[in-house]
């Protein structure tokens, strides 16, 4: 569009040097927007563009515009006459103030015979509102008229659905480089309201009547899909142009009406659009409207030869050509969910290289490249953390930033609906007291061999408060070893002494894309009653809904590390759960037990296969004292294949009639600096099939002077 891009761009250089222009109407105030709208967000355009409006004015709309990372505005109105009839004006680009105020003045354009002349016909100021991007207090005046105040938002990110939402990279306003002086506005919007996956798509034409007189048309459609087709050619997809006409008091909307129908009269079928995409920046159309509405005649056709249904007028994206756009800024995982869905969706120019979209993890700063070059969007699923994308050229370079992604983990249980174990589950004392009420580090049920619990208690000093957290090292219904966790919940003391503690159970997974693990899904729940004159034992039971969801299992579990008595020789402060600094999301289980002969040390890794699941391996060694500070260990690692003949172990099983496989899964070299640090390099490799079900692990992990705390 010639005229439009000598309107809007041809003088943008010239505006972007100048300070923004004041306004004789001043300026509307921000609590006209009385209430925050959802979705949108910052990045580096502080708005988006394509389709504003106020829901309050049906008919009416704005196409909005930025340029210089947003700090520049220009806009298109598409309003109604005093006469009622359909008029559209423009503005020119301008900066936006330090108070995030904006001016300018409304201008008509008309068109004879291919010459375009323009003329001011009122004045618009903006205030940008800096904590909602999704809104803008805008306040007009047509000539000597009244002025008026509203509030427009962003109809590209209100009531957006979830991971559903469509491409808006293609909005915005569209022009045909050969042919100067209309456009074409396009919005695709989502429509949570007209079911699961449907979106919507306007197509304004800002054309010219046979007079010479400025007039719009919309072209809408619904699509049964998320996004409409790139290709909407055909005779059953093309879109069907109306021409609406005002029935608001004046013409000119100054008052509310929220219905459509009841501001407007519509003549259906003035024309036809014919539109497909090649990408953000680029699309060919065929429109054709010949037709008198209301006693206005128009007649436009785009190419002007109509008898060719194969020749079709290139057109190209006017503004805002490299964007980066998010539907979401925030998300609470769901309960049971591990993600959250964000759609990204780009689009960019550049006439020496392609430009890709990546995702960097603000958390670790880790960059990854996303799929699809040029124009593209992307449902991504996202677990806890902070993310934002950016748009690159080949040599790294930044051209735009999304805003600024957070998702939180789920509100998980909070209620114990499982009971408590009895004490009678433990019916015999068979490892000495000693004077520590509970010691962390590895508990397990001798009667069910293969399977363990790893607990650690938090401010292990203040009884009031202590908390303790576990992980249990099971076997799935493949029977291949799986761990799972709990919360760091409080330990209940009741008046009369007793102790108790509830947690659900939790299960993790590895987000390869984001190298982090995924949101906590509750699973199941696990309880312990601890045993007033027994702190080696404590009375557990446990619900995994994998296995059952109505099944509870009760066991006895004894504390490892005390089994026999040569305590000189063991240093309990190592035993307990260690963890990686700064690289969350797997398990570093300690145990130092005692045999008559020997110290053990046993390390269980909770980490992940290739495919993001949850597993463990084990390494075991035997000296005859405990580990030493400064001297390097080598500890062979194992994977076990459940004993238990449903995989689940739900039943005791022990001794030589319970055999439990194990296979070869890599190793572990560590050196303790002291009691709370440790130098590790871990490299797990396994391959293997179990019932038919492969399940490959490879995770390395060469931690240096990282380190791994306890």
């Amino acid at each position: 569009m010639r005229v439009l891009s000598r309107v809007l761009v041809g003088v943008l250089f010239f505006l972007l040097a100048q300070s923004a222009q004041s306004s004789p109407l001043g300026y509307p105030s921000a609590s006209i927007c009385t209430s925050a709208v959802s979705g949108g967000g910052a990045g580096s355009t502080a708005l988006t563009p394509g389709r504003w409006g106020n829901p309050n004015r049906a008919g009416t709309g704005w196409e909005v515009m930025f340029a210089q990372n947003g700090q520049h505005l220009g806009l298109y109105w598409y309003t109604y006459g005093a006469d009622n009839r359909p008029i559209w004006y423009s503005t020119t680009f301008q900066a936006f103030d330090s108070d995030q105020t904006w001016a300018a003045q409304l201008t008509k354009h008309r068109r004879v015979n291919r010459t375009q002349s323009s003329a001011v016909v009122g004045d618009l100021a903006v205030r940008r509102l800096p904590q909602d991007p999704t809104r803008l207090a805008i306040r007009w005046r047509l000539g000597n008229g009244p002025i008026n105040d509203e509030c427009i938002q962003d109809f590209g990110r209100t009531n957006q659905r979830v991971g559903e939402t469509v491409n808006p990279t293609y909005n915005g306003l569209w022009h045909e480089p050969a042919f100067s002086g209309y456009g074409i506005g396009t919005a695709i919007l989502d429509r949570p309201s007209f079911g699961t996956s449907e979106s919507y798509e306007i197509q304004t034409l800002l054309v010219y009547d046979t007079l010479g007189e400025p007039v719009w048309l919309s072209a809408e459609k619904s699509w049964p899909t998320s996004a409409p087709p790139a290709d909407a050619t055909s005779t059953a997809n093309m879109l069907r142009i109306d021409y609406l006409r005002s029935t608001y008091a004046g013409g000119v909307p100054q008052s509310n009406c929220t219905l459509l129908d009841s501001c407007t009269n519509r003549v259906n079928g003035v024309g036809t659009l014919r539109r497909r995409y090649n990408s953000a920046i680029s699309a060919d159309w065929r429109i054709n409207v010949n037709a008198a509405a209301f006693g206005q005649s128009i007649s436009w056709l785009r190419p002007a030869d109509q008898s060719d249904l194969n020749v079709y007028a290139a057109g190209e994206k006017l503004t805002d050509h490299t964007q980066i756009l998010v539907n979401r800024t925030g998300c609470t995982i769901a309960t049971g969910q591990s993600t959250c869905d964000v759609r990204v969706s780009w689009g960019g120019f550049s006439q020496f290289e392609s430009l890709t979209a990546a995702r960097r993890n603000l958390d670790n700063q880790q960059l990854i490249d996303l799929p699809g070059a040029g124009a593209s969007d992307l449902l991504d699923k996202l677990p806890p953390g902070r993310f934002q994308y950016e748009l690159r050229t080949s040599f790294g370079a930044v051209l735009a930033r999304s805003a600024i992604v957070t998702i939180t983990k789920p509100q998980l249980p909070q209620f114990n609906q499982i009971g408590i174990p009895a004490i009678a589950n433990c019916s015999n004392v068979t490892v000495p007291v000693g004077q520590v009420p509970f010691t962390a580090g590895r508990w397990f049920n001798p009667l069910r061999k293969g399977t363990g619990w790893d607990f650690t208690l938090i401010d292990g000093v203040n009884a009031q408060a202590q908390k303790l957290q576990g992980y249990w090292y099971t076997f799935d219904a493949q029977k291949r070893p799986m761990w799972l966790s709990t919360l760091p919940n409080q330990i209940q003391t009741a008046p009369n002494g007793e102790r108790t503690w509830w947690s659900p159970l939790l299960s993790y997974s590895w987000n390869n894309s984001v190298s982090a693990a995924n949101a906590a899904v509750p699973v199941g729940e696990v309880s312990i009653r601890f045993l007033p004159n027994d702190p080696t034992r404590m009375a557990l039971r446990w619900r995994w809904n994998a296995q059952s969801s109505s099944a509870l299992n009760d066991e006895c579990v004894a504390d490892i590390a005390r089994a026999a008595v040569r305590a000189p020789e063991v240093n309990p402060a190592l035993s307990g759960l260690w963890y990686e600094r700064g690289f969350s999301g797997y398990g570093y289980q300690l145990s130092i037990a005692q045999t008559p002969t020997t110290v053990e040390e046993v390390v269980a890794l909770a980490v992940y296969d290739t495919s993001g699941a949850p597993v463990w391996v084990q390494g075991q060694v035997g000296r005859p004292t405990g580990p030493s500070f400064g001297v390097a260990g080598t500890l062979n690692l194992n994977y076990f294949i459940s004993p238990f003949a449903n995989g689940f172990p739900t039943n005791d099983c022990s001794g030589a009639t319970c055999a439990v496989q194990s296979r070869s899964a890599g190793s572990v070299n560590r050196t303790f600096i002291n009691a709370a640090s440790l130098q590790a390099t871990i490299n797990i490799g396994y391959s293997g099939e179990i019932n038919g079900i492969n399940q490959n692990i490879n995770w390395q992990r060469p931690l240096g002077a990282s380190g791994i705390v306890n």
